[in-house]
């Protein structure tokens, strides 16, 4: 029974830990004044997807992440040109076997710095950014046989990233 009670606390601290952060990175005044003119993803020490086989080369999920960011913040007409920059470090989109086993979220980790276009002066500091997606895959047969296909897992997961990276630079949208 104490090894039962072990496992779900340490379950449950594994949850919490790989858990999406939202909490808004400037003030939301100055938030408010930012427009997004130009978005520059890179592979800082990204190297390959982790756990499930999908055929993506790290360029593509730059380019992917690139894409997906720039259109999540597409919708910010701020007076302040800025610039985002985007290194991104890991991937991990849950395989079949960990659903099985453990469960889990898919994830992305990168960073965000934003910098007025116009000046270069540092608007958000260098910040680590994860992502998981939403939908935790509960562990078991049943879990398995969830999983999403792995295409799908990739496009949810990057957007799940892009959008993180909206929230917090702008905030959490009330509408």
């Amino acid at each position: 029974m104490l090894a039962r009670r072990m496992f779900l606390l340490g379950a449950a601290g594994a949850l919490a830990s790989c858990g999406t952060e939202t909490v808004q990175l400037v003030e939301a005044d100055v938030g408010q004044t930012m427009r997004v003119v130009y978005v520059d993803a890179y592979a800082s020490s990204f190297r390959k997807i982790r756990g499930r086989e999908i055929d993506v080369a790290p360029e593509q999920v730059v380019e992917d992440v690139k894409a997906a960011v720039m259109a999540a913040l597409s919708d910010q007409r701020g007076q302040r040109a800025v610039i985002v920059q985007v290194p991104v470090n890991d991937m991990q989109l849950v395989s079949m076997g960990q659903s099985y086993v453990f469960g889990g979220s898919s994830w992305l980790r990168g960073k965000i710095r934003v910098v007025d276009a116009r000046t270069g002066e540092e608007v958000i500091p260098l910040t680590d950014i994860k992502a998981a997606k939403s939908d935790f895959a509960i562990g078991g047969l049943i879990g398995a046989l969830t999983t999403e296909a792995v295409d799908e897992d990739y496009v949810a997961t990057v957007a799940a990233f892009a959008q993180n990276i909206k929230t917090r630079m702008f905030g959490v949208d009330e509408n």
